[in-house]
């Protein structure tokens, strides 16, 4: 998350006077961020407020772009205005209207808030502030919810993306800090109440996170090395229980906590704040349940996690608190990036990776390949996965050691596409693909949605390698493929091992196929829905998470009502678990929960596991998905690729004048190499109040040339900037021309 720093101007892409601009036009800054969250087991409750104050003498749009955690599902949007005397709550829109929505208002003179998804930029979010007046400050408040998942480490791990807070060149800066907040209070606040007024977000940066568990907590530190401070119950800033020092493990032995960020807050935090959260029994299974506040009907998120004993069939204590689980039939297939931008020390860490991983298989029940791949794909042993041996083994450490980088372009779809071609060497032996790239690839969402296609025949893990990794790649791909990710950096080579040897540990855990959801004959009635619709495999130690939708109320519950989860193993055994109902023990309040269960029936929508596809993932004649996408998101009021959050104040006078736009670089709030480099810009638009029209360009990439508004106003655009139109620009005068 954008979590501090500066929305700032900047130069045209070309410009020839980039510092002259720089010092004629000043930065916008952010003046203070804070950060509530709430974890409720194994699911994440954010609230984030952002101060900013309009310091010029002209209106101004604030464009700016930020990420969240991955898989975070937007709930909320509002917007405070002149110390919370103006409050508008954002609703969803499908994007196009939303788009008009805001046009309109700026048009008009009014504000307008949006924020929407950065289409084929995962996790990658767009604000857009439109007409803060001179002098003026509004608080921009974004909820979202993700779910959380166990380590390998069997520890629970909340993240908040705080290191990309500052542009480049401004990371060692503090924030801005006004005349008037000389004498701000930087203690930290005990209440987690989170209020509209600016005088409540001081400057600088605020995190506090609380625990809500059903299990005791065993342990809390800082997974990213910041000093927190731990608060047991009842929370007052007196209490004894306080811990101060991330390199210990404070025993808690509770279910409740609060963990506050103890730092000066007016410093940034240059690596993302990031906590590690391990409890007594972390494998505990559970039903969560909340009443929708929208319908008054209850949502069940149902944990379970498969017993690893059930799931091999053989396994035994070893003797170290682990289990072993005898012979663990696997196929490995490994995909190597063998392109030109692999040469150097990324095929140096490629060759050290691969050879760690081959000599480390298990040495029974093991089937292997090896593939390379450029512009062109070429495979170790042509008829497919071959038993692993000694013979074997030597064949492929000698292909190994000769990987040189000469393949050409980056075209990984092709042999993704020969491989997800060929069925599993042996049925019921699961099949497991290691990719180790670079990422440059054009054709990113293809690449993903392929994966995401066949995740029920192979688990898919990536290395991504190098610093100019398209780590969103990396990362979706084992996504997709119900796998793990790992990037391997420059600066993190003597890590290389340690990252090896979990991806293996990952991929050999047993794993539970064919899973059904039964209810019992009371229950069934009740059920409206519930997803995922097609469970995906689901590893030992991992957590299966199945959403429910029932048509009922507590009061209205029958009794003995009961869940029970069923699949099949590799060896051929059976799982079953049995969970029951019980929602005067397991109701909670809030609406995480309900926007998690829309977020995953959109997910199943996305990914072609819906009621609307077949067992082959194919779309059933007469779907259209993305109405239904919208239906869920607008019904639900969560965030889409294909809807935005819109809020319009209403202004009884319309502010007039110019309108300047300020963006933050793209390249600014990336550290992954994901944008295009060099384009920030300043544009104008003309406000001229009811009736006027918007001119100059909007914020977005090599986009120059202005436009001329609804009742009127001139293009502008930057004395120095080359003239370019923008597509989105293009497609608003479109929508106009077809107005008119």
């Amino acid at each position: 998350m954008c979590l501090g720093g500066y929305i700032r101007g900047s130069p045209c892409y070309g410009c020839p006077h980039p510092e002259r601009y720089r010092n004629r036009h000043p930065m916008i800054p952010l003046i203070g961020v804070r950060t509530r969250a709430r974890v409720i087991d194994y699911t994440s409750e954010v609230t984030l407020q952002q101060r900013y104050r309009n310091i010029e003498e002209d209106p101004l749009e604030a464009i700016y772009m930020f990420p969240l955690m991955e898989g975070a599902t937007v709930c909320s949007f509002q917007a405070s205005i002149d110390d919370g005397k103006v409050i508008v709550e954002g609703v969803v829109k499908e994007k196009e209207k939303a788009q008009d929505t805001y046009d309109d208002a700026i048009a008009s003179g009014h504000g307008a808030y949006m924020l929407e998804e950065v289409k084929d930029k995962p996790n990658m979010f767009q604000a857009s502030i439109g007409n803060l007046p001179p002098q003026k400050e509004v608080i921009i408040t974004i909820r979202y919810v993700v779910e959380l998942f166990l380590d390998i480490n069997k520890t629970i791990l909340f993240s908040l993306p705080t290191s990309r807070a500052f542009p480049d060149g401004h990371r060692n800066e503090k924030f801005y800090l006004p005349p008037d907040d000389n004498k701000s209070n930087t203690s930290s606040s005990s209440s987690s109440s989170l209020s509209s007024s600016s005088s409540t977000i001081r400057y600088g940066l605020d995190v506090e996170v609380e625990l809500d568990m059903s299990v005791d907590i065993a342990s809390i530190v800082s997974s990213s090395n910041h000093n927190i401070v731990v608060i047991s119950p009842p929370y007052n800033n007196n209490n004894n229980n306080n811990n101060n020092n991330q390199d210990q493990s404070p025993a808690i032995k509770q279910r409740q906590a609060r963990i506050k960020l103890d730092q000066d807050p007016r410093l940034p935090l240059l690596v993302d704040f990031g906590l590690a959260i391990s409890l007594t029994d972390p494998h505990t299974s559970s039903i969560r349940i909340q009443q929708d506040p929208r319908s008054s009907q209850l949502v069940a998120m149902v944990s379970a996690f498969p017993n690893q004993h059930q799931i091999q069939g053989q396994g035994h204590d070893d003797g170290g608190g682990g289990e072993s689980f005898g012979i663990v039939h696997t196929e490995m297939i490994f995909l190597i990036d063998q392109s030109g931008s692999m040469a150097g020390h990324k095929t140096e860490n490629v060759r050290r990776a691969m050879q760690l991983l081959i000599r480390s298989l298990p040495a029974e029940g093991t089937y292997f390949n090896i593939v390379e791949f450029g512009s062109r794909h070429v495979t170790l042993f042509n008829s497919g996965s071959v038993e692993y041996n000694q013979e074997n083994l030597d064949i492929a450490l000698a292909k190994i050691a000769n990987m040189n980088a000469e393949l050409g372009g980056t075209n990984i779809l092709s042999p993704l596409q020969d491989i997800f071609s060929m069925p599993p060497h042996r049925k019921g032996v699961p099949r497991q693909l290691f990719i180790l790239t670079d990422g440059q690839v054009d054709n990113r969402q293809e690449c993903i949605s392929y994966v995401r296609m066949h995740a029920s025949s192979t688990r898919v893990f990536t290395f991504g390698i190098g610093a100019d990794v398209d780590a969103n790649l990396v990362k979706g791909l084992a996504k997709a493929g119900e796998g793990h990710a790992e990037l391997i950096q420059p600066h993190m080579t003597e890590n290389i091992d340690i990252m090896v040897m979990n991806q293996l540990e990952r991929s050999l855990q047993p794993a539970l196929v064919n899973l059904q959801v039964a209810f019992s004959d009371a229950l069934r009635p009740l059920v409206r829905s519930f997803s995922p619709f097609r469970m995906p495999p689901v590893w030992a130690g991992a957590r299966l998470v199945l959403y429910v939708n029932l048509n009922s109320n507590p009061e209205s519950l029958p009794p003995n009502l009961e869940i029970t989860l069923t699949a099949n193993t590799a060896n051929g055994t059976d799982y079953k678990i049995t969970l029951p109902l019980a929602p005067s023990s397991q109701v909670i309040s809030g609406d995480s929960i309900c926007k998690l269960a829309a977020r995953s029936t959109i997910k199943d929508l996305e990914e072609n596991r819906s009621h609307m596809h077949d067992d082959h993932a194919q779309e059933l004649p007469n779907m259209d998905i993305k109405t239904e996408i919208i239906n869920v998101s607008v019904s639900n009021q969560i965030l889409s690729k294909h809807t935005a959050f819109i809020a319009v104040e209403k202004r009884d006078t319309p502010t007039d004048g110019t309108l300047k736009i300020r963006q933050i670089s793209e390249e600014d709030v990336d550290d992954e190499n994901d944008y295009d480099r060099g384009f920030g810009r300043r544009k104008y638009r003309s406000s001229g109040g009811r009736g006027g029209g918007r001119g100059g360009a909007a914020a977005l990439p090599m986009m120059m040339m202005g436009r001329g508004g609804r009742g009127g106003g001139g293009g502008g655009i930057h004395p120095h900037c080359i003239e370019r139109q923008h597509p989105r620009e293009r497609e608003g005068r479109d929508r106009d021309r077809d107005r008119d």
